[in-house]
């Protein structure tokens, strides 16, 4: 059990796990039970109320009881307190305002728009009775992105990263009205018009990136710790349909390590 022993305003750790004795056999604490005595001491100094007289007195931050109680637990000394003090910020710390602050970021918090890169294609409206692709990936570019995939038979492929750190994909479908739901968002919302890249004055912190073609024709958008209320929209209605697809109960696949990433590659391929 670990105590702190002073003296001549020097502070050493100090060890002792034995109970009062009632009497010592006359030797020296530093003579018996490596460094201990019957107290079990490491250091040769008795004891507050032991019975060797002989011995300089040992001022320890906490009373000599029967048992030398813990520092780290029991203590009443200045010691325990501040340990106390400082676990419980600790506590606080890990449990209260990381989550917050890994929750704004999830959300992507909203930094000042420093400046944006028009897009040189005219806008184009998506034709759901044709074939085209829907890529759409979150995240960042350190620790990768989460990406949604779908075209017009409404398979919708996904990746996401785990809070262990592995790769899982999954496969669902979305049926036509919830595929046109989007379309009708992206319309509202003019996501088409939307300029090519968006940029805050940030540096690292979370990237979006919106990649649609249909034949001959796409359209690129790169979002760069700014997030528009446009595409913040169309994010919260992808989830939405998602959710009422019944992803929340979808069993997700384990992505090879060596395939991991390979699903965004062409998200950042196609900003360049």
């Amino acid at each position: 059990m670990r105590e702190v022993y002073r003296r001549s305003n020097l502070i050493l750790p100090h060890y002792c796990n034995q109970k009062k004795v009632e009497r010592t056999d006359g030797l020296n604490h530093g003579q018996c039970r490596t460094f201990g005595g019957e107290h079990g001491c490491r250091y040769p100094f008795r004891h507050r109320g032991c019975e060797d007289e002989e011995q300089p007195q040992c001022l320890h931050s906490c009373r000599f009881d029967g048992n030398l109680r813990s520092a780290r637990g029991k203590s009443s000394g200045t010691f325990g307190k501040k340990y106390k003090l400082v676990r419980g910020s600790m506590k606080l710390l890990l449990h209260c305002i990381l989550p917050v602050l890994m929750l704004l970021t999830a959300n992507c918090q909203e930094f000042p728009l420093a400046r944006s890169i028009p897009d040189k294609t005219a806008p184009f409206a998506i034709d759901p009775s044709a074939e085209f692709h829907f890529a759409f990936g979150r995240g960042s570019g350190m620790d990768g992105l989460d990406t949604i995939r779908f075209g017009r038979n409404g398979i919708v492929t996904l990746h996401r990263k785990s809070s262990k750190g592995r790769w899982q994909t999954a496969t669902i479908t979305l049926d036509s009205k919830s595929i046109r739901r989007i379309l009708e968002t992206m319309q509202a919302e003019h996501i088409m018009a939307m300029s090519a890249k968006y940029h805050a004055d940030v540096s690292d912190g979370s990237q979006w990136i919106l990649w649609i073609t249909q034949g001959a024709r796409s359209k690129t958008i790169y979002f760069d710790n700014y997030f528009p209320q446009g595409i913040r929209r169309l994010a919260k209605v992808l989830d939405a349909e998602l959710a009422a697809a019944g992803i929340a109960a979808f069993k997700w696949k384990g992505v090879p390590m060596k395939e991991s990433r390979l699903h965004e590659e062409a998200l950042w391929k196609c900003i360049k």
